[in-house]
């Protein structure tokens, strides 16, 4: 704090796949599992007498049970590691006995296979056993030709090949309903390699790293060519690029958030175990979307998948709707967890209403969408189709897809798994009552026909279409509000009455009350149009309060909005006493500033720089002895001409400076402690 608690106004005013061999890409092998690792599933026996601490990444050379210590060290030295973070539904935790599996990682490689079998049949102490499957990231290299995302709006496209205008999702469209971008509440965790932590183009939430057990999620994993580095970077801007910021990219869901869930390891691989923690840690952390760009050619049944069987469902289970890729091999099975009961199965549509296929019109040969079964609604066919091939966000600098912050042509079902998420997320933002069953049925029910490949209808190749963000959202329905007075970032003094009008509409159906919150305080019922409340602020705290407004329908579905105002104290300055007098103010110059009373933010006055002409200056300056280090805060307001600024100083060193028409904004800078000058210089044609 300053001996003198200093407030100034300021007015400026001038006129993964399992066998028992490696699967050759090409670009080398691809492991199916580790080869030193066997995962066990401890019986309940077991479990309950075992050395070993029931905490995630705990670790011992032995279990305390002499049999089961014997067998596992017959295969060679070892350690043990608990395997999985703990569900928040302990009931359903213990009924799949997801706390109950063990990671045995050995010294030496050991034939997995051989080992699995039998540490199944020691079935007193274990009740499961598999390796430690791979899975990988569904995209295959980048295009460096397409500049444009076709997906949102189809002008025939520009990249090799050929596309048809007006084959998209209509995201322009989307944009225009109430959710407009998607909610920042609405949470889209992308499971992959990580993300650019620091990258401009990215709203991130706090996520993890499972893959070298850390809190970094940054997408920095190794492993040469098979590395992902990169992959969940790509992945988080096709979901929610910022959208609306005047830089790079616009995902499909640019008003949401992303939770980075890194899964890579420091040597490019992405393991099972990682993949279970990542499903159980957005479940539990509030993720609303999970997003995974990644497969293996497994099925749910397969032995050994029990645990993550258990992870998806018990996401589905707390409401979060799941997408994951179908698989780039142009084959006619789909990877999992794409074939899994509870997850959406994304495939790839070409620009021109294709499947993605080798010879489609996009002029990629290299890979191809896989297509599931032919039969409707099996877990095993095709749900949705999403856009591929297109501009995203990249590792900052060199370290990723291209040389600079984006890359424009990121493909393969992993571009078009986190486009469809991204629908999903604007649907959830639209209505977050939502289930993800109903979203299902929205995306599948509202999706466009792609009768190329298989005619019209479902069809194996291409389930139900394109997602359609615009039908989708129209579909969804629900009841919109949105605070029209205040506005967001808005400044009050502390003591006025805030009247809060809200705008609630339902078309298919009726309002039962808008509720107003403060800070997630219930504060106000409204049961009536027009919806409003006056929100007395005297004794309420100064600083940021969040104003959110929850309207609810006749069918119990609700709708949300928030916005942050600030309250401020009243100014310390001396103006009220309509001059300078009343501190040490220096106004010594040629024209000087003024006391005025026709423009001000609070109170009766406020200083207002003097009228100089061009290539002159006018200053105000104040000289004070800080006690204790703190801020200095000011409210400044500026219209003026291109060219010309207020700027202030502090001991002569420029800290910020204003042009143009500037709304009443709050300005606040550090100060330490000591003797200071503040100056506030209006400079014109500078």
């Amino acid at each position: 704090m300053m001996r003198k608690i200093l407030g100034i106004t300021l007015i400026l005013i001038i006129p993964v796949l399992i066998c028992a061999n490696a699967i050759k890409g090409n670009q080398g092998e691809r492991p199916l599992f580790a080869k030193n690792i066997v995962k066990v599933q401890l019986s309940k026996e077991a479990d309950s007498i075992t050395n070993l601490i029931k905490s995630y990444r705990s670790q011992s050379h032995s279990f305390g049970i002499d049999a089961l210590d014997e067998f596992a060290a017959s295969w060679g030295e070892h350690q043990i590691i608990r395997a999985h973070i703990r569900m928040a539904d302990r009931a359903f935790e213990e009924e799949v006995g997801f706390d109950r599996w063990v990671i045995l990682e050995y010294k030496e490689r050991i034939e997995v296979l051989d080992a699995v079998k039998a540490f199944e049949d020691q079935k007193r102490w274990v009740d499961d056993a598999c390796p430690e499957y791979y899975a990988y990231p569904a995209v295959v290299p980048n295009d460096p030709w397409n500049t444009s995302n076709w997906g949102h709006n189809n002008t025939g496209y520009n990249g090799p090949g050929s596309g048809t205008a007006g084959f998209d999702s209509k995201a322009h469209l989307a944009w225009d309903q109430s959710q407009g971008y998607g909610s920042s509440n609405i949470i889209i965790a992308i499971i992959d390699s990580g993300v650019d932590t620091s990258h401009p183009d990215l709203r991130l939430m706090a996520g993890y790293d499972y893959g070298d057990n850390d809190s970094n999620p940054m997408d920095d994993a190794g492993g040469g060519w098979n590395s992902p580095r990169g992959h969940g970077t790509a992945c988080s801007g096709i979901a929610a690029g910022i959208a609306n910021n005047g830089i790079g990219v616009s995902g499909i869901a640019g008003g949401c958030t992303v939770m980075p869930l890194k899964i890579a390891t420091s040597s490019g691989d992405l393991p099972f175990t990682a993949i279970n923690n990542a499903l159980t840690h957005a479940r539990n952390n509030g993720a609303h979307i999970i997003s995974l760009s990644l497969g293996a050619a497994v099925d749910q049944d397969n032995s050994g998948l029990s645990a993550t069987n258990a992870a998806l469902t018990a996401a589905y289970n707390a409401g979060i709707t799941i997408f994951a890729a179908t698989g780039n091999e142009n084959a006619s099975t789909i990877s999992y967890p794409a074939n899994h009961e509870k997850v959406i199965a994304v495939g790839a549509a070409s620009p021109s209403g294709q499947r993605k296929s080798p010879s489609s019109s996009d002029g990629q040969t290299n890979w191809g969408s896989n297509y599931g079964v032919n039969t409707q609604n099996n877990r095993k066919a095709v749900d949705i189709m999403a856009a591929t091939i297109l501009p995203t966000t990249d590792i900052r600098g060199s370290d990723g897809y291209a040389s600079g912050d984006y890359s424009t042509g990121f493909n393969g079902t992993s571009c078009a798994t986190p486009y469809a998420a991204g629908v999903g997320a604007l649907l959830k933002s639209r209505d977050p009552s939502l289930t993800p069953a109903e979203i299902r049925t929205i995306l599948t029910s509202t999706a466009t026909d792609m009768t190329y490949d298989g005619g019209v209808g479902w069809d194996r190749y291409t389930g139900y279409g394109l997602v359609n963000a615009y039908q989708a959202v129209l579909a969804a329905g629900g009841p919109e509000c949105e605070i029209t007075s205040p506005q967001d970032g808005d400044l009050f003094q502390q003591g006025t009455t805030v009247t809060i009008n809200v705008n609630a509409t339902d078309t298919g159906g009726s309002i039962s009350n808008v509720k107003f919150y403060i800070d997630n305080q219930l504060r106000y019922t409204d049961s009536s149009s027009p919806y409003s409340w006056n929100w007395a602020t005297s004794g309420v705290s100064l600083g940021n309060h969040t104003i959110k407004v929850v309207a609810t329908n006749n069918q119990g579905k609700t709708a949300e909005e928030s916005i942050v105002v600030t309250l401020l104290g009243a100014p310390d300055e001396g103006f009220e006493s309509g001059n300078f007098s009343a501190f040490n103010w220096d106004n010594s110059r040629a024209i000087p500033w003024t006391v005025q009373s026709s423009e001000k933010f609070s109170g009766n006055y406020a200083a207002q720089a003097g009228a100089i002409g061009n290539n002159a200056s006018t200053s105000l300056s104040i000289t004070l002895d800080v006690t204790n280090a703190g801020n200095i805060s000011f409210l400044s307001k500026v219209s003026s001409e291109a060219n010309d600024y207020l700027r202030f100083y502090i001991d002569d060193v420029q800290r910020g400076q204003w042009s143009g028409n500037q709304p009443w904004a709050q300005q606040s800078y550090s100060v330490s402690t000591g003797l200071h000058t503040f100056t506030w210089t209006y400079v014109k044609n500078a």
